[in-house]
């Protein structure tokens, strides 16, 4: 096995954890997906892969990551349409922006049969369906990253293999745009993420500035999780705690004071 077969397993394995880590979030209940966002995608990966594939020069091998992608959004699209069932699908102006590109790319497409010109039209279209995401981790406010930088992350490194799968060997340039697009926007996603948590760590210091006794509060309140050291609330109580079981245990070993023997009065 050479190195490049290697690289797309790989690929494929991370990009079905990352699925499958998502769909049990979903059936958990932590997160409530846009139906319209991820049919877009749908839309886009199926194109995306289909018009590759269309041309006479092509590899799955290089198409590990649309391959996988295609399989994986489709599995997340069904479990969000059974999670919410009846829902009305409403669509946003960046959605429905990026149905009108997917529209115009399809007809391009099957007017010229020409793979690149659909290729391109569909990276567009995936391209506009991540500004949503983009513009939600832009708008700071104080709590935890509406996105998990644990996700994003293994997307980055998903997207960096792929690349270096259609560097190695022969060169694909058509193949090569899918991973390259993919590396760009998740490294973006991921610095917003990084600025969010940057914004929050600081919040958090103005915040102790000012009120030193709102320490676990304030970590809460901005994502950080309890913390039981310093000089908040919870390490009082705790110190207090150890104060009561101490006093307690003098008590218990603190022997009586001595009785005075009874007097008797003279006759």
């Amino acid at each position: 096995m050479n190195v490049s077969n290697f690289a797309a397993i790989l690929v494929v394995l991370l990009v079905f954890y990352v699925g499958a880590r998502y769909c049990i979030r979903l059936i958990r209940k932590e997160i409530s997906p846009r139906i319209a966002t991820w049919l877009i995608f749908e839309i886009g990966v199926i194109m995306s892969l289909a018009s590759y594939l269309s041309g006479n020069d092509h590899s799955l091998i290089k198409a590990a990551l649309n391959a996988a992608d295609a399989l994986q959004v489709t599995v997340i699209l069904i479990a969000i349409v059974i999670e919410q069932k009846g829902r009305k699908i409403q669509f946003t102006r960046y959605e429905l922006v990026s149905l009108l590109i997917c529209l115009v790319a399809t007809v391009a497409w099957l007017v010229t049969r020409t793979g690149w010109i659909g290729f391109i039209g569909f990276q567009s279209v995936m391209s506009i369906a991540y500004l949503p995401t983009v513009e939600s981790l832009w708008r700071w406010k104080p709590g935890p990253s509406p996105e998990p930088m644990e996700k994003w992350g293994v997307n980055v490194i998903i997207a960096l293999i792929g690349v270096a799968v259609d560097i190695t060997g022969r060169h694909d340039y058509l193949a090569m745009v899918y991973p390259l697009r993919a590396l760009i926007l998740c490294v973006v996603v991921v610095v917003l993420i990084t600025r969010w948590q940057q914004k929050n760590k600081a919040n958090l210091k103005v915040i102790l500035r000012r009120n030193p006794n709102d320490h676990t509060r304030a970590r809460s309140d901005l994502g950080f999780g309890h913390h039981i050291s310093g000089k908040g609330p919870i390490a009082t109580t705790h110190a207090k705690g150890q104060t009561r079981r101490a006093k307690k245990h003098v008590t218990k070993t603190r022997k009586p004071a001595p009785v005075a023997p009874p007097t008797t009065k003279p006759t």
